[in-house]
């Protein structure tokens, strides 16, 4: 009787910086990293998977991600090669790339990490290297979770939905674009929405932990090392690790791979974006959660 041979399933590859494994499934980590003017970039994890449902679920929620980061990555790439030539080019260029940077991008860092803390999180886990300052990293959470303004912006790309629709019907072509770009919108601002629903109801019940990590600043501080023999190696400018600055994003692309943290590197760059353009500085808050 013929039999189709057995195929060994992959064996996933371990992390190679293993970080302290969540309480629970339902536990939410997420890595704080340092960035440019003081700031700091949150990137959450994905929960555990607890059916092989839920774990599909994710596999095809990043995959229909997936050309999109792709298709924006492209065009962002150009763009930041035109702006490193103004800065080299004058001030007056280099300025004329700012504002039109700063037309095409909203101020919405708190969106991004909002809309990766799922309604079903039972608790949150903040790993930091431990060189940052605490009360800094409470601060910028105590700022977002003052006030709902996704709920709001909810609201009222809801009311311009049917609108759009309707004008998309015609098939007019820029029509379509803001049907399509409505959608979007709608449902950022709800996941964010509900993502800082559930961020403030775990601080109000004091389910969130502020967790030093040193492995965490132990892996940075490797990866940078070795990327900076690399250099050297290739007679190039070596990188030099602290643990308050900006990062390389050689150093950050290596970190997701060896941490398996995925979509990392997208986090910190589109967060490290808009800090500069926007010239954003941390600071600390009296009020901030505890």
């Amino acid at each position: 009787m013929f039999r189709l041979p057995q195929i060994a399933r992959p064996v996933p590859r371990p992390a190679r910086f293993p970080l302290p494994k969540p309480a629970s499934p339902l536990t939410l980590q997420v890595i704080v990293l340092p960035t440019i003017n003081g700031n700091v970039v949150f990137h959450s994890r994905f929960l555990t998977p607890r059916t092989p449902f839920e774990r599909s679920a994710l596999v095809l929620g990043y995959v229909f991600r997936k050309w999109r980061y792709q298709i924006s990555d492209f065009f962002a790439a150009y763009w930041n090669r035109l702006g490193h030539s103004c800065s080299l080019a004058s001030p007056a260029a280099l300025g004329l790339w700012k504002t039109v940077s700063r037309w095409v991008t909203r101020r919405s860092v708190d969106e991004y990490f909002l809309k990766t803390v799922p309604s079903i999180t039972q608790n949150i886990e903040f790993l930091y290297p431990p060189s940052l300052n605490e009360a800094l990293l409470k601060s910028q959470i105590s700022n977002w979770i003052q006030d709902d303004k996704h709920r709001r912006m909810l609201v009222i790309w809801s009311i311009f939905f049917p609108g759009s629709l309707y004008i998309a019907k015609v098939h007019v072509a820029l029509a379509n674009l803001f049907f399509t770009y409505n959608v979007f919108r709608v449902n950022s601002h709800y996941r964010a929405h509900y993502g800082f629903r559930t961020l403030r109801k775990l601080i109000d019940e004091r389910k969130v932990a502020w967790i030093p990590s040193p492995e965490l600043e132990s892996a940075i501080k490797t990866i940078t090392d070795e990327l900076s023999q690399t250099n050297v190696a290739n007679g190039l400018k070596p990188l030099q690790f602290h643990p308050l600055k900006d990062m390389d994003d050689e150093v950050v692309t290596r970190l997701e791979q060896d941490l398996k943290a995925v979509e990392l590197s997208r986090s910190y760059r589109r967060t490290r974006t808009e800090y500069y353009l926007y010239n954003y500085h941390l600071v600390p808050d009296r009020k901030a959660v505890s």
